[in-house]
């Protein structure tokens, strides 16, 4: 299937880069900036004002939220849901499943509003499968997320966090930091 056969929604004030490609099922909100060289896979979900920087991948059937900020050379894989207010930071590896929760209190029929803070991943940061990122948490820079990982602390900067609750088990190896591609701007 070439490129001008995928059949996807997009905004009439969304826009998408030189060399980009949007796979069929595809929803792109009001006011999304997408870069050049991404590719978006099947049946996402980007809502409005999300921005996603250049040579960026995002797997199929994912949840990108309202507002929220990706990075250039990031991966986030199928069915990863990234909410409202989350920034990633270039470089960034988000694995399937990976959830990020925004709210810190439900306010589902009761008298008051609920308070949205998204997560905050750091450049070069890796977050296994099916982990859980709770509101306002922060990754750090090169820091590790295993598998099925609850976080409800921010995770230092090279540091490998793991488990229910996720709590450090060790430090990231240098020999695993990110090798940096030139002329990247960050967000």
């Amino acid at each position: 299937m070439s490129k001008s056969t995928y059949t996807y929604y997009k905004s009439e004030t969304a826009k998408v880069g030189k060399g980009s490609v949007v796979f069929h099922g595809t929803v792109l909100g009001d006011d999304v900036k997408i870069g050049t060289n991404c590719t978006i896979g099947y049946y996402t979900l980007i809502q409005q004002d999300a921005v996603i920087k250049s040579n960026t991948k995002i797997g199929a059937f994912c949840h990108i939220g309202k507002g929220v900020k990706i990075g250039s050379y990031v991966e986030i894989c199928q069915y990863a849901d990234i909410s409202e207010g989350s920034i990633i930071e270039d470089y960034a590896y988000i694995g399937a499943g990976v959830t990020f929760a925004n709210i810190k209190r439900i306010a589902h029929h009761r008298d008051f509003e609920p308070e949205v803070v998204g997560a905050h991943v750091e450049k070069g940061a890796r977050i296994a499968p099916k982990a859980l990122v709770l509101p306002g948490v922060r990754i750090g820079k090169e820091a590790l997320v295993g598998a099925g990982a609850v976080v409800a602390k921010d995770v230092p900067s090279r540091e490998i966090w793991f488990g229910f609750p996720a709590i450090k088990r060790g430090t990231v190896p240098e020999t695993e930091y990110v090798k940096v591609k030139k002329n990247v701007k960050s967000i």
